[in-house]
């Protein structure tokens, strides 16, 4: 009692309150802003070394402590030089930026990255193959982590949807922005023209010219992905973490793990601990459900809907994760109340961010349901997927390359797309062609190929 009569809470004052939340808001925009910067490696790096020197302080290895004491002017020195680009471009932003916007940033949900399609992959893809038929080179970079805002800054702003058209026009010889980079953020061209640094690895050939050397460079220094085509021979090149792998076929552009999406293991073994919590068993197949969606033309109708769930129900023993955002989720509700509150669904897991919808799919073994962003998300994850498409949104578009692992359902299988609109059939009419037995038909040996039973 003596020793706890002796501890004083000290008062805090209105400038004390002020000084921690001004702290608190530092550290934290320091965090979110070197988490997309190179120097977010660089920081792990620095974080190991401290824990070995915590190490060396517990187990008092003295030597080591004093080596450290007398280097700790010289590494301060060091990492301002080590991190003078990022501490320049911080300033340079700080300068640039409003107090209040930064105080308050009301729009900050803008700046959500938005992640490949299907589309996207294949207009790039084709692009590439048809500027190395006729030898137009080109160097295209694609974002992903990293955000390259500094070599963005160096070209002119495009900001227009990615297209096969658009890059061959770009790259087009004796046009305006033919020189340079393009940089690729999501489903947009975001800059033409831009500067890239050119790789000083000896090991490269003396025979690759400067646009291969600046694909390598930029790959060095951020996690991006670079295709390379070559005005010489025409070869389409990719280049990665430093690597440059050569004349690549237009199969292997498509199938390359690169345009995958990645989840930080932490954020995803996070999720699983979630998912466990909330009741899934992992030994028995999770699959993330979309019965419902954003657009309400896009929906399958509810009861084909629930009679496709029950089946998957009752055939696989599937537990089914209901996804929705906003003002689906009463809907989700209704659906689960109407199916009898069946234990095999879930709609106590929710994933309110991109961030976390991700991890929550990147934990399932199968996504079904209705066409829209959470199937893509699953198929950037390489989670086998099933999506319903309505009449108004063309499969062969989504859906280029449906095989094994990816596959969906449309009118269109069953009568095409011109003879629909000859015969004037009603939207109604086109999504009545997709009943619950021919979605059926086509899901169950998908689904049992794709995951235990």
């Amino acid at each position: 009692m003596k020793f706890l009569s002796r501890i004083t809470i000290p008062v805090l004052g209105i400038t004390d309150i002020l000084e921690i939340i001004l702290i608190s808001y530092c550290v934290y925009q320091f965090i979110v802003w070197i988490k997309f910067t190179r120097a977010y490696s660089l920081l792990k790096g620095i974080l190991v070394i401290a824990a070995f020197i915590v190490v060396a302080y517990i187990l008092r290895m003295n030597t080591i402590l004093w080596l450290f004491r007398n280097l700790a002017s010289v590494l301060i020195i060091g990492l301002i030089v080590i991190f003078q680009p990022e501490l320049r471009r911080v300033l340079e932003q700080l300068g640039q930026r409003k107090l209040f916007a930064n105080l308050f940033p009301l729009d900050s949900g803008r700046d959500v990255k938005e992640r490949f399609t299907d589309r996207t992959i294949n207009e790039i893809t084709r692009a590439a193959f048809e500027m190395g038929a006729v030898r137009t080179g080109a160097l295209i970079v694609v974002e992903q982590d990293v955000r390259l805002g500094e070599y963005e800054r160096t070209g002119i702003n495009v900001d227009a949807i990615l297209t096969s058209q658009l890059l061959i026009n770009i790259f087009e010889k004796n046009t305006p922005l033919h020189d340079g980079a393009v940089i690729v953020r999501g489903n947009r061209v975001v800059a033409a023209t831009c500067y890239l640094p050119l790789s000083d690895n000896m090991e490269l050939s003396k025979q690759l010219g400067t646009r291969h050397r600046a694909g390598v460079g930029i790959s060095e220094v951020s996690d991006s992905l670079t295709i390379i085509v070559s005005e010489e021979t025409g070869h389409v090149s990719i280049a990665r973490r430093g690597r440059l792998i050569s004349n690549v076929t237009n199969a292997e552009l498509k199938k390359a793990n690169d345009f995958r999406l990645y989840v930080e293991e932490w954020r995803k073994e996070q999720f699983h601990q979630l998912m466990e919590e909330k009741g899934i068993d992992f030994s028995r197949p999770v699959i993330l459900a979309t019965p419902t969606a954003r657009l309400e033309y896009k929906v399958l109708p509810a009861e084909s809907m629930k009679e496709v769930l029950h089946k998957i129900i009752d055939n696989f023993d599937a537990q089914i994760i209901f996804n929705f955002a906003g003002k689906e989720r009463d809907i989700a509700l209704r659906y689960q109340h109407e199916m009898g509150d069946d234990p095999h669904i879930f709609t106590n897991i929710e994933a309110p961010s991109l961030p976390d919808l991700c991890a929550l799919a990147s934990n399932c073994h199968y996504f079904f349901g209705n066409e829209g962003g959470p199937r893509h998300i699953a198929q950037a994850l390489d989670v086998p997927s099933f999506a319903i498409f309505p009449p108004n949104i063309k499969k062969s578009v989504w859906l280029p390359n449906e095989g094994e692992r990816f596959a969906g359902i449309s009118p269109d299988d069953f009568v095409p797309y011109e003879e629909q609109i000859t015969k004037k059939m009603s939207y109604t009419e086109r999504m009545a062609l997709l009943t619950p037995q021919r979605i059926w038909a086509q899901l169950e040996p998908h689904l049992r190929g794709n995951i235990r039973k």
